[in-house]
């Protein structure tokens, strides 16, 4: 590719760079642009079904090899990009080589030839050409390609779907819990209050990953996970969470529906006040621990499944932000959490709001798993057509 100087304003020439090869497909999350002033050369142009190579990366990125699909009309690649042609007597589709590549076993083998330390490591043409893989008929190559294809447009469409789905979900969600939509039926005022009059704030561990265990009879909510693994509700039927000795339990208040976990630490603004409702309980002993606070509410007042929903209201959200102090670390005390405002509808339009959020909810973890399900089809086919396992006629 052109080592042409770039920028992040838009301009006519949109350049691909290593940051934008993901295994296997293009990502535009993050595009930068050639400089206005600069004409790239016409060779340096994408068409459909390039196939390219990041030459220079981490030792765990380097090699990411990813097909261009016409994803901009226009758009031209970078010098830390190599652009894989083939003898076509050999090899009769770049889509083939594309998805042998990504393999675990090829990923593997490309690592062994880069050269260079954990954070900077490049790999050579001179040593790409000895690189070896696979290489059924062409016929084959081609069928190959296109059932592999076909999943991936299924996989296409899933995606896309899935995000159409959270965009309206997300919407929907910010225009009823700012009054902005009414539901049918409620027009009246909505109460402000705080989090310290709506709950009473119980106790709650402080116990590091290293004193927890894969096996145990008290679950543990460790305020990391809060983070990354779970969204606004936390079904403890389903979620597989560590576990705390229970001699270290003693004390501790165990969870019941309904009740708001919220995290008092994040490395970001994005994260602060992150919290879950707990659902799913049953007949499981959960505490909840270290930077986390436990919240448990009046039911009649605030009702199970619209606290969970609490910390994304505008308001709520902008009031734990403004109050969060630290430099790496964004922390927030329990006097300011006491002190959040809280626009509180009545309990009959929270219960309304909460079926149309949850349903909402539940459709986008059907669509969710569905993807799932459809991922793990691409995986077993990738495994069985690619290692010969299972043979194509073309």
């Amino acid at each position: 590719g052109g080592n042409y100087a770039n920028t992040l304003a838009p301009t006519a020439f949109p350049l691909i760079k290593m940051a934008n090869l993901n295994r296997s497909v293009i990502s535009l999350a993050k595009l930068e642009f050639i400089r206005p002033e600069i004409v790239p050369e016409s060779k340096h142009r994408l068409k459909f079904g390039d196939l390219l190579f990041n030459t220079r990366n981490t030792l765990d990125l380097v090699g990411k090899v990813a097909i261009w699909r016409d994803e901009l009309p226009t758009a031209f690649y970078n010098s830390n990009i190599l652009r894989l042609d083939f003898d076509p007597r050999q090899i009769a589709s770049s889509f083939f080589v594309n998805y042998i590549i990504n393999t675990e076993q090829a990923i593997t083998q490309m690592r062994g030839l880069a050269t260079g330390t954990t954070s900077v490591a490049a790999v050579y043409t001179r040593d790409l050409l000895t690189f070896q893989i696979p290489v059924p008929p062409l016929a084959e190559q081609r069928a190959i390609a296109d059932t592999l294809g076909a999943v991936d447009a299924l996989l296409h469409g899933q995606r896309a779907l899935l995000a159409k789905k959270r965009g309206l979900q997300q919407a929907t969600q910010q225009a009823l819990l700012t009054r902005a939509r009414r539901l049918p039926g409620f027009a009246g005022e909505w109460e402000e209050r705080t989090l310290g009059r709506l709950f009473s704030f119980l106790s709650t561990g402080n116990n590091s990953r290293s004193e927890l265990t894969t096996h145990g009879e008290v679950g543990y909510l460790h305020y990391g996970d809060i983070h990354t693994k779970f969204n606004d509700f936390l079904d403890c039927q389903k979620a597989e969470l560590p576990f705390l000795p229970k001699e270290k339990a003693r004390g501790l208040t165990f969870l019941q529906d309904g009740d708001l976990i919220m995290s008092d630490a994040s490395e970001d603004y994005e994260g602060v006040g992150k919290s879950v409702e707990i659902v799913g309980v049953g007949s499981q002993k959960i505490v909840a621990g270290h930077h986390t606070h436990l919240l448990r509410s009046d039911k009649k007042v605030v009702v199970d499944g619209f606290k969970g929903y609490i910390p994304l209201m505008k308001k709520t959200r902008a009031f734990l932000q403004q109050m969060a102090t630290g430099v790496t670390v964004y922390g927030i005390s329990k006097g300011n959490i006491k002190d959040t405002p809280v626009e509180l509808p009545p309990p009959a339009e929270q219960q309304a709001i909460t079926a149309v959020l949850t349903t909402l909810d539940a459709e986008l973890a059907a669509l969710a798993a569905e993807l799932a399900k459809t991922e793990a089809l691409k995986q077993g086919l990738m495994q069985d057509l690619l290692t010969g396992a299972i043979r194509l006629r073309g």
